[in-house]
């Protein structure tokens, strides 16, 4: 679902199947960042503008679709059914593309989505800062997120499940856990646990609001 709801909705029908995960994905709300909101006109295509496209092969050439009723033509590396970020070097009529890393877009352009087998591991791999949400964490405070905020290193942000908590996953090897904090976001929620939704949205307004105090 978190990939289905990043990709732009002018490709899903390409990247994802029909499928009884997804059957209820439509009543979720859109994003709205700008790797989804752009034109659908191609007349409206100017250079610089940055598109999200799926590689297609048609009359034996490659194509590059971006969702404005008109394909265009792709030289790079990438093979069929692959989803790229591409920078149009020419606006409309010519509509020239040259395909660009994600990381090299000054805005917000989305999220990744990365599966592991075991939390545990990931955390043992992780170099940076880690906090592991609990409400039976110690409560947060805005000494703690300064110093978060002020770091260089990079921050691995935990949550539990919908039926279990961080202490019920890991179990005695949260003890084992370095660099990690274990912390109640919402000390005094009246309900037995937080939904997950509202914690990932809760906890990083915190967060973000004091990051941009020191950016």
């Amino acid at each position: 679902i978190l990939k289905y709801l990043e990709t732009p909705p002018f490709l899903r029908k390409r990247l994802f199947p029909k499928v009884n995960e997804l059957k209820y994905a439509g009543v979720l709300h859109p994003l709205k960042i700008p790797s989804h909101i752009t034109p659908a006109n191609l007349k409206k295509i100017k250079t610089g503008d940055i598109r999200e496209g799926i590689i297609i092969s048609a009359k034996g050439r490659y194509f590059a679709d971006f969702g404005i009723n008109h394909l265009i033509p792709y030289y790079g590396k990438s093979k069929i059914g692959k989803r790229i970020t591409a920078q149009f070097k020419k606006g409309f009529p010519d509509l020239e593309i040259k395909e660009i890393s994600d990381e090299s877009i000054s805005e917000y352009w989305g999220y990744k989505v990365r599966e592991r087998g075991n939390l545990f591991s990931l955390i043992s791999s992780w170099s940076g800062n880690i906090i592991l949400t609990s409400r039976k964490g110690k409560t947060v405070t805005n000494h703690v997120i300064k110093n978060y905020a002020k770091s260089k290193d990079p921050l691995l942000l935990v949550f539990g499940s919908p039926s279990k908590g961080i202490h019920e996953i890991l179990g005695n090897r949260i003890k084992q856990t370095q660099n990690a904090k274990v912390l109640n976001f919402f000390p005094m929620q009246a309900t037995e646990t937080v939904r997950l939704e509202e914690a990932i949205l809760g906890t990083l307004t915190v967060l973000n609001t004091e990051q941009n105090v020191y950016n």
